[in-house]
């Protein structure tokens, strides 16, 4: 299988426009798109190919073949073939960051054949359903029905409210306070997420009126205390069963927004982790996730995924939250787990915007340099 990768982190907000037509993403999101493209030469094969973007000048072009020089040593192979068109190339399947009619119309605009992409297009519609917020209500209901009986307190399988009007968030602000956090139903690296505990009701209560005017509803869920965020990486093929793809241990130091990943062995993060949970937990959640996203997904999505948790503080012990939203996207964990099972090293790996990668000592560039979006990999052991 010949596969064509696509980074498109503007995805989710295309999801959110639910445009027929044509999506102009925002500037960032497009730099983002534009300077990270070559980010997804970590994930594909030599026979692979990854679209990215005519060079703008040759001092893009040598960015790039510098770049390539000193990772293809670190990778030891050529990797996939980075392509601006793909008119000429052997694609049997488009693997983009996520799906929208968005993608399909950049997938197609490249030049990638229908075949390559029938059976997401035909479930288009069904995939941005699917990648609303309530989808991870949907699963918590699923573990809170499987698993409460044997782990009680340890696991808060909480599903989010949702409210189509203002009034009853209002009602609800009332009878909750505001250690809450508002979610839009669709949005991006928790750039849809605020905080309440900073606000006033009213405050609180017109952003969540916002949300509802936009995108038709708004979710709200109350907030822990959060000892650290990780996630469950899943895969689903052509047949429909989702499997465990691996651990992703991700940070934020921006807000609710995403920062980086370490870049770790699952074994090393699952013996963080059980450090405050029950091994046994963590594999019941990941066989029920599994389980539930099977039945929910019901062979209308093919690719990676990811599902947000967190271990709280509860109590005088420890919690797991293990839902806190469904990526139905490839996810920069998903990004992490491959370079290291590439490379072998560990370190941290950051999106660091218009900051230049050789500003942090040791650091290896994931992605060309450039004024924009530079990601780099902290590296800190070798095998």
């Amino acid at each position: 299988m010949n596969e064509l990768f696509l980074y498109n982190p503007e995805n989710d907000i295309a999801l959110a426009c639910n445009s027929r037509n044509r999506f102009t993403p925002p500037r960032q999101a497009a730099l983002l798109a534009r300077y990270g493209a070559p980010l997804m030469w970590w994930m594909g094969e030599d026979a692979d190919y990854v679209l990215v973007p005519q060079p703008s000048c040759r001092g893009e072009e040598n960015a790039m073949t510098q770049w390539l020089g000193c990772v293809e040593k670190l990778r030891g192979d050529a990797g996939p073939r980075l392509v601006t068109t793909c008119a000429e190339a052997d694609i049997t399947q488009a693997s983009p960051w996520g799906w929208s009619r968005h993608t399909v119309c950049c997938l197609r605009d490249a030049g990638v054949p229908d075949a390559a992409m029938s059976h997401m297009e035909a479930n288009i519609d069904a995939v941005r359903d699917l990648s609303h917020r309530r989808s991870a209500g949907i699963i918590n209901a699923a573990l809170s029905a499987a698993l409460s009986s044997e782990w009680g307190d340890s696991l808060v399988a909480e599903p989010a409210a949702e409210f189509f009007s203002v009034d009853t968030v209002k009602e609800y602000i009332g009878a909750n306070g505001l250690s809450l956090y508002l979610k839009s139903p669709w949005s991006s690296s928790g750039r849809g997420v605020v905080c309440g505990s900073d606000m006033t009701a009213d405050q609180f209560a017109g952003r969540c009126e916002a949300v509802i005017r936009k995108q038709g509803s708004v979710l709200v869920e109350r907030a822990h205390d959060k000892i650290l965020d990780f996630a469950m990486l899943f895969k689903v093929g052509n047949g429909g069963a989702v499997r465990p793809y691996g651990l992703s241990r991700f940070f934020n130091e921006r807000g609710t927004g995403y920062t980086g990943n370490l870049i770790l062995s699952d074994s090393r993060i699952a013996a963080e982790l059980s450090g405050y949970v029950p091994a046994k937990l963590l594999e019941d959640v990941s066989g029920s996730i599994c389980r539930a996203l099977t039945s929910l997904l019901d062979s209308r999505y093919c690719g990676y995924m990811g599902v947000d948790m967190m271990v709280v503080r509860r109590g005088d012990g420890f919690a797991l939250v293990p839902c806190v939203e469904l990526n139905l996207r490839m996810t920069m964990g998903v990004v992490a787990h491959r370079i290291h099972a590439l490379t072998g090293m560990e370190g941290t790996m950051r999106v660091c915007p218009g900051k230049k990668p050789t500003a942090t000592r040791g650091a290896l560039p994931l992605v060309p340099e450039n004024p924009y979006f530079n990601i780099e990999f902290v590296i800190q052991g070798q095998r």
